[in-house]
């Protein structure tokens, strides 16, 4: 984390340089930059002059809030008592919830992974894709095309006194179905 930290403090502070406001005898070039592009959104925002006294008042502040809060955390942190994390005492209370993250991963392990994987095991796979879509569409067709197979080997035999014998048993049916 090191680089990463490093180089973005690295532009961080030149970007500060390149856009240094008029308050330090800058130009603010990113902001006079930025210009055509904003300038049609320039009225609907009211242009508030700042004097400079204000300007510097809100930079104490700024700088102020800043170093109150590294001392702060200096003081929270007291880098002259830190022990490796193997040799330190286990956390208790809110530093051990800081610690795990919230709970935030097993809460969301608990609440939606594991649900979606019983979903998906023991209802869309087993149930779904094993019964309905492999055991009865598939498997299914493949039963019922064995059985017209089967059938169609008692009618399909090639001799032709079955097929006359069918034939009459058929036009007997038709007729008497027709005169009832």
């Amino acid at each position: 984390m090191t680089g990463p930290l490093l180089l973005l403090g690295v532009l961080s502070a030149a970007g500060g340089l390149i856009n240094i406001p008029e308050l330090y005898h800058g130009n603010a070039w990113l902001h006079h930059w930025l210009e055509p592009i904003t300038q049609a959104s320039t009225p609907l925002l009211p242009a508030v002059p700042l004097s400079t006294s204000t300007e510097w008042l809100l930079v104490g502040i700024a700088v102020a809030v800043a170093v109150v809060g590294i001392v702060g955390a200096w003081q929270l942190l007291k880098p002259q008592a830190l022990v490796p994390a193997r040799s330190a005492p286990e956390e208790r209370g809110f530093a051990r919830l800081l610690r795990n993250k919230w709970y935030v991963d097993e809460i969301y392990d608990a609440l939606i992974v594991r649900p979606l994987v019983w979903l998906s095991r023991e209802v869309l796979w087993k149930q779904v894709d094993q019964r309905a879509i492999d055991g009865a569409a598939v498997n299914g067709a493949a039963r019922g095309a064995r059985a017209l197979g089967w059938a169609n080997r008692w009618l399909q035999t090639g001799q032709v006194g079955v097929y006359v014998t069918a034939f009459v048993v058929g036009v007997l049916l038709i007729l008497w179905r027709a005169m009832s």
